[in-house]
């Protein structure tokens, strides 16, 4: 079932390593084959295949037997979260923490009181070679801690930290067993002397949640971007391509501005492409025509109305959870959308019987930015943002609602069987 499979994947989901280690094992039951940067891509018309970048990005696609165009659905893996710090340990009396800095911006008081994994990935030098091994503890192991309103009576009032004294999650009594790495290295079988490097971030193992007088809201850890990166990759998977080259490419780094060697910056992307081109004989002026016939869906999650504050939202376009697919504008252009990529979308939505609906910030509140204005700004496609609405983004717990799960899900499949 669609939504089940999706909570079951927000679940498991719990690093961008992991992330890409489950789509990495999805593709691959599903007939695709991996390529890889450093080896020649050779295609064959009529098949599946996915390259990783860093162990984290990931593109996919299928090629049809005949195809002028490219179908491209963009979204991210990362979400906000704690990254822990080299040296990480800090040793008191009165118990261990771990020394953590902010990754992307997050509703820091929802990080609180929920205890966490630590996950990520490891490098550790074996036999003489440096390897890189999947890590986490698969279990809660360390939390952020509030002081009681008793000594902090103005809590409610307002909330401000120090990143640096007051954000420190509790790992641990002192005592003989009080250290990150040594708890790491009995996980991997190795000596903590060979551990050389790792990117662990905090990781909230809370279970997706259907709730509601009549379930019809789910919450759960990172369903901003996951949620995109599931549905696309599912829907890529399980549509048959009409005249286009169907593409799902899922970024890292989203979250801290995309430029990294994964992120929607990078040449990731034009990089995959052009060796799609040659690999299938197609000339730079061929693919220059094919962009023209192109349509590129950025997909990266949209406020909903909340009903507690509604002055926050814009005043002519209400978003509602359940209400459908939202497209989203920007004048300043931190959204794509245009009238001819929205034009587009609707007409495609209009006809296979899918909710819409339209997003615009509020002029006093300016909202954040997403990938579509970054991935594809060399090669020139035309794009039009969407997302599934949502509350609480950037929550540890995020909030959005059941139906939306297939309005999104419907868009993915008539995008990529479009001919």
């Amino acid at each position: 079932m669609l939504k089940s499979d999706l909570y079951s994947f927000l679940d498991s989901a719990i690093s961008v390593y992991h992330t890409s280690s489950r789509i990495r094992e999805y593709l691959l039951s599903n007939g695709f084959c991996e390529l890889k940067e450093d080896e020649k891509f050779s295609l064959n018309r009529g098949g599946k295949y996915f390259v990783v970048r860093n162990s984290c990005a990931v593109i996919a696609f299928t090629v049809p037997e005949k195809f002028d165009s490219f179908s491209i659905i963009s979204s991210h893996i990362d979400s906000p979260t704690f990254k822990v710090k080299v040296n990480p340990m800090i040793k008191k009396a009165t118990g261990c923490t771990l020394n953590v800095e902010p990754y992307g911006g997050m509703l820091v008081y929802s990080f609180f009181d929920r205890p966490s994994d630590i996950a990520g990935r490891v490098f550790v030098l074996e036999d003489g070679k440096v390897r890189e091994r999947l890590f986490s503890f698969s279990r809660p192991v360390c939390s952020l801690v509030s002081l009681a309103i008793h000594q902090n009576r103005k809590a409610n009032e307002s909330l401000s930290f120090s990143m640096q004294n007051e954000v420190q999650p509790i790992l641990s009594l002192p005592g003989e067993k009080d250290d990150l790495l040594d708890a790491v290295a009995d996980i991997l079988k190795v000596k903590k002397d060979q551990i050389l490097s790792y990117d662990l971030f905090l990781a909230n193992t809370e279970k997706a949640e259907e709730w509601g007088l009549n379930r019809e809201f789910f919450s759960s850890a990172r369903i901003d971007d996951l949620s995109s990166a599931y549905l696309s990759v599912r829907a890529l998977s399980e549509c048959e391509s009409g005249r286009r080259i169907n593409i799902a490419a899922l970024f890292n780094n989203e979250e801290v501005g995309s430029s990294s060697n994964e992120g929607a910056l990078s040449t990731f992307l034009s990089d995959t492409i052009s060796r799609i081109s040659s690999a299938l004989d197609i000339s730079d002026e061929e693919r220059l025509v094919m962009y023209s016939k192109s349509l590129v869906i950025s997909s990266d999650n949209a406020h909903a109305k909340h009903p507690c504050f509604e002055s926050k939202s814009d005043v002519t376009n209400t978003v509602r959870l359940n209400g459908g697919v939202v497209i989203k504008y920007s004048a300043n252009l931190k959204y794509t959308t245009d009238a001819y990529s929205a034009a587009c979308i609707k007409a495609l939505m209009i006809d296979n019987n899918i909710k819409y609906q339209e997003f615009v910030n509020n002029s006093d509140v300016p909202g954040g930015s997403t990938l579509g204005n970054l991935s594809l700004h060399r090669a020139g496609i035309a794009t039009c943002d969407v997302g599934m609405p949502q509350l609480a983004m950037h929550s540890s717990y995020e909030t959005a609602g059941v139906e939306d799960i297939e309005s999104m899900y419907r868009l993915f499949c008539a995008f990529y069987k479009k001919r």
